[in-house]
Parts: structure tokens; C-alpha cells; sequence
């Protein structure tokens, strides 16, 4: 009887650990999903920061050569 009771403090010692292990990969998951996406909403909105900054470049530098195209024909094609 005490064989049995023994097995079965055994048994039930090994359920816990078990148990606690599968809680404690369970939360490691949790953790790992939630800076994964903590990493995805930071990635996103800086992308758009870096998509609007390109952009404005972009309408700068096309100003700056019309601009430029501008002064180039009133300096040279005009007084010909």
C-alpha cells in the first residue's frame, strides 16, 4: 500500500511539473506574439515616417529642378 502511494505521489509530482512546464512555454509564447507585434506596429509606423520623408524629397527635388530648368531657359534660350 504504501508502494502505491508512494508511485502515486510520484505521479501526481510529475503532472504538476508538467503542467507548470506547459504554462510556463505557454507564457514564453505569449511574450514572443506580443513583442512580435509590438515590433510590427513600430516597423509599420516607421515605414510610413520613411514613406512621407521620401515623398517630400521627392516634390523638393522636382521643384528644385523646375526651377532650375526655369532659369536655365530665361538665362540662355531667351536672349538668343
Amino acid at each position: 500500500m504504501e508502494r502505491a502511494n508512494h508511485e502515486h505521489q510520484q505521479f501526481l509530482a510529475a503532472k504538476i511539473m508538467f503542467t507548470e512546464l506547459e504554462k510556463i512555454g505557454q507564457n514564453r509564447k505569449k511574450i514572443g506574439i506580443d513583442e512580435l507585434s509590438k515590433y510590427n506596429k513600430f516597423d509599420s509606423k516607421c515605414n510610413a515616417s520613411l514613406a512621407k520623408f521620401s515623398a517630400v524629397l521627392e516634390r523638393t527635388g522636382h521643384f528644385r529642378l523646375r526651377s532650375a530648368i526655369t532659369r536655365w531657359h530665361g538665362n540662355v534660350l531667351k536672349p538668343i
